[in-house]
């Protein structure tokens, strides 16, 4: 309990309005965190000592939290005689983490459903090598790709997180909640995806909720036999005041979970984020026309300078891909009055500037201005990107096609 409780606090998790405890306790964990990788540990090679995704920071904060709980536990055995509320903390302890579990999933669940997490990939993944790409952005990208999956996906999560919520369907949401995440946690190790600690530390909480059932489980599945009735506490209502209270503390913690989770997506009125608009140019570019200095250079493999195509992301990158198939990105403000592209070099912080004129009548984009002292000219036009085969959704139910 200790370390699961301290787990919840220490980290930020942001919220629409529920209080975010760990963002007022962060600083003072990460100091103690590198406090501890320094002087105890002795790291001695540079690493993040920030409490994000999979750090060594949080790797250590991790260590750290089994350490200080151990410790308190220890004092609380000794210090503790009398242990007679054990058994109602100990359900307590399970709702709580029971509620603070579904909370979770109807994020990453809604978050699915929605097509916010694994959102459409981006034009110039598309036109990336496979083997070019991390296997954290290949998975990314594939379920992207897929409307049906994501959201079936989603609502795998969603069906445990509404069953947690409820004594009667607890143990069942547990079970599906474990199921579900021991294969997000094997996604995130097998894919990398650096959620690793939180994905694995969700997975330890359908195990606690679902610990004191292993007796039952286990004679019902295994030795076929009826279940046991276990002597636990449970709270007892016996006035119809207690429980009207009951009913309506805990319909409006629901509603408050639920409305924290969903109101951003109400406020933006975004409930497929495939079907969003995309910014002004967003998509992929053809170059026809290379121009530096007045010289038109030809699109061959041995020109190292020359661009093939080039991307604008929709969160504000410009992405530029060489003969060679080398990407390179930039910061990139477009002003649409003055006809502008603004990119801006991150290392050095100088700014380059192109006028562009669109042509929509033909998809055709021309950029002129001064990139390293040279001047530029591009023509390029845009590739409907959206047509490739990775987006098209239909199923083929027979393998006709293939052989015709």
């Amino acid at each position: 309990m200790c370390f699961v409780l301290l787990f919840i606090i220490s980290l930020p998790f942001p919220n629409t309005f529920i209080p975010n405890v760990g963002s007022y306790l962060q600083s003072f964990f990460e100091g103690l965190t590198k406090w501890f990788g320094d002087n105890i540990l002795q790291i001695q090679q540079p690493y993040t000592h920030q409490l994000i995704s999979d750090s060594t920071g949080l790797y250590i904060h991790t260590l750290l939290l089994l350490l200080i709980s151990a410790m308190l536990s220890l004092m609380w055995s000794i210090l503790d005689k009398k242990q007679d509320y054990y058994p109602k903390l100990q359900y307590w302890f399970r709702v709580f983490i029971s509620y603070y579990l579904a909370f979770q999933l109807f994020k990453y669940g809604f978050n699915k459903v929605f097509k916010l997490q694994f959102y459409l990939p981006e034009p110039n993944i598309l036109y990336s090598n496979v083997g070019s790409l991390g296997r954290d952005i290949l998975y990314w990208s594939v379920m992207g790709a897929s409307y049906s999956y994501t959201v079936f996906a989603g609502i795998l999560e969603l069906i445990p997180a509404f069953m947690l919520l409820f004594r009667r369907t607890r143990l069942l949401g547990a079970l599906t909640a474990f199921a579900v995440l021991v294969n997000v946690v094997m996604i995130n190790v097998s894919f990398d995806i650096s959620v690793k600690i939180l994905s694995s530390f969700l997975l330890l909480l359908s195990v606690v909720i679902i610990l004191p059932n292993v007796p039952n489980l286990y004679r019902f599945f295994f030795l076929q036999k009826e279940t046991i009735k276990l002597q636990r506490w449970t709270p007892s209502f016996t006035t119809s005041k207690k429980i009207w209270t009951y009913r309506i503390t805990k319909t409006s913690i629901i509603f408050l979970l639920l409305l924290d989770v969903l109101l951003p997506y109400f406020k933006a009125q975004n409930f497929n984020d495939d079907l969003v608009e995309r910014p002004f140019l967003h998509g992929a570019y053809e170059i026809q026309t290379f121009v530096v200095n007045q010289d038109t250079i030809p699109p061959l493999l041995t020109e190292p300078n020359r661009w093939k195509r080039f991307f604008i992301h929709r969160e504000g990158y410009f992405i530029a891909e060489t003969m060679q198939e080398e990407m390179a990105d930039f910061p990139v403000q477009i002003n649409t009055n003055l006809e502008q592209m603004i990119l801006k070099e991150e290392l050095s912080g100088q700014e380059l500037i192109f006028q562009y004129n669109y042509h929509s009548s033909d998809s055709l984009l021309i950029l002129d201005g001064i990139l390293q002292n040279d001047t530029i000219h591009i023509e390029a036009r845009q590739i409907n990107w959206q047509q490739l085969p990775l987006l098209d959704r239909k199923t083929n139910w027979t393998i006709d096609d293939y052989f015709h």
